[in-house]
């Protein structure tokens, strides 16, 4: 134990971190995110080769958000991965509502949605 973790432990801002690093790779564009609504919630989103990486940071400590993204009939699959205080990068696949992806946000987290 080394101040108050265990060693090979993935500490949160770990978990946080792999966010940018596990989805946004080199080669990704900065792409503009029109988000109408949500002032409380910062976001960026990127693209590369028909894939689309949104990330969405929710700092309210006191409530959560669900936004509503909506999609192309193109697009096949979509995933979310959420971080928070009882979340470690946990997977959500079925976000689909409609042509829309609807993802809830806890609060003070970062959510990445991957889009293809």
């Amino acid at each position: 134990m080394d101040k108050g973790t265990q060693r090979g432990e993935v500490l949160k801002r770990g978990y946080a971190f792999s966010h940018s690093s596990k989805f946004v790779r080199p080669g990704h564009q900065r792409i503009d995110v029109g988000a109408e609504g949500s002032s409380s919630l910062k976001m960026t989103a990127y693209s590369e080769n028909g894939e689309i990486v949104i990330v969405v940071i929710n700092p309210s400590e006191h409530s959560s958000k669900t936004i509503e993204v909506s999609v192309p009939s193109s697009v096949s699959f979509a995933t979310a991965y959420s971080t928070s205080i009882d979340l470690d990068r946990e997977k959500f696949d079925n976000i689909f509502s409609g042509d829309k992806i609807v993802v809830d946000l806890p609060v003070e987290s970062i959510t990445t949605i991957v889009v293809n």
